[in-house]
């Protein structure tokens, strides 16, 4: 398909109202929420169209940041989509992306907190062969005894 022909098929795949005015385009996303997460959605309404996408802006009563978006049409990954189902399974692979990232960096952390607490043992090892040469250099010798008790 040359260019041409894709802002065509790109133009032909926004929905018109019986008006002959662009419907609107969909985003999904979420809230934190002291019951857990609430999804909702967002509509952008088409302000202009180019060859190789439009133009939007969020069309919300309750939103006062009216900042214009490029949506290129042509993209995998983009702003907003034609569909509300299109914009759910982008939502759904956003959200399995952000969790793969979050795990990968809980496994960064935990192997950190790892290598500190090693660093820890070697630090207080280190310390107390010091302390020891220490003793034993000036005569001092000192038997520590560790009691240990299992309640149940």
């Amino acid at each position: 398909m040359s260019n041409k022909e894709n802002r065509v098929y790109y133009h032909a795949c926004l929905k018109r109202n019986p008006n002959g005015d662009f419907e609107d385009m969909y985003r999904y996303g979420f809230i934190k929420t002291a019951l857990g997460p609430k999804i909702y959605l967002e509509r952008y309404e088409i302000l202009r169209t180019t060859p190789s996408g439009v133009w939007v802006v969020r069309n919300e009563e309750w939103c006062c940041d009216k900042k214009e978006w490029f949506v290129n049409l042509g993209a995998k990954k983009r702003r907003c989509y034609e569909t509300k189902k299109s914009a759910l399974e982008s939502f759904i692979a956003r959200k399995k992306r952000q969790v793969c990232i979050l795990r990968n960096n809980a496994d960064i952390v935990e192997r950190a907190v790892e290598l500190a607490t090693e660093l820890m043992q070697a630090h207080v090892q280190c310390d107390d062969d010091l302390a020891n040469e220490q003793r034993r250099k000036e005569g001092v010798y000192v038997r520590e005894e560790i009691q240990v008790s299992f309640t149940s």
